[in-house]
């Protein structure tokens, strides 16, 4: 329960800053280039990250500058934050989860953090299954 109420993000007139229990990281809004919502964990560098984040990128890396894990925050929250951002920085790049939770719709991420989880289910029935097959076929 304590690590949960350890989440805020802040949010001022040319800053967002993302507190957890162990750090604080924050972005000039001016720095920021591109923002996305990803689900699940594509790359193995991602594994370290939620599995539902929102990456916010600057001007000065490739790699996302900070990183939100989206589930502790309420559906209202997430739309503010992403409409914000939207509206207070210029030639932002996006992906199409992030356009529709600006718009309010929350359902696709809910939807592709379902499929992701089925994908993750099925590889490991799949290597179970061929674990045990070989394992009687060494009998």
């Amino acid at each position: 329960l304590l690590r949960v109420y350890s989440f805020k993000i802040e949010i001022t007139e040319d800053e967002i800053s993302y507190k957890t229990l162990f750090h604080k990281k924050k972005i000039s809004l001016q720095e920021i280039t591109k923002a996305e919502i990803k689900i699940g964990w594509d790359n193995p560098e991602d594994r370290k990250d939620p599995f539902h984040r929102l990456n916010i990128y600057s001007r000065s890396s490739d790699k996302p500058s900070i990183i939100i894990g989206i589930k502790p925050f309420s559906e209202r929250d997430l739309v503010i934050l992403t409409k914000i951002i939207t509206t207070k920085v210029s030639s932002l790049t996006t992906n199409e989860l992030f356009i529709k939770l600006a718009r309010g719709d929350i359902k696709p991420i809910i939807s592709e953090g379902r499929r992701k989880i089925w994908q993750i289910a099925l590889l490991l029935l799949a290597i179970f299954l061929a674990l045990a097959i070989f394992h009687a076929l060494r009998r």
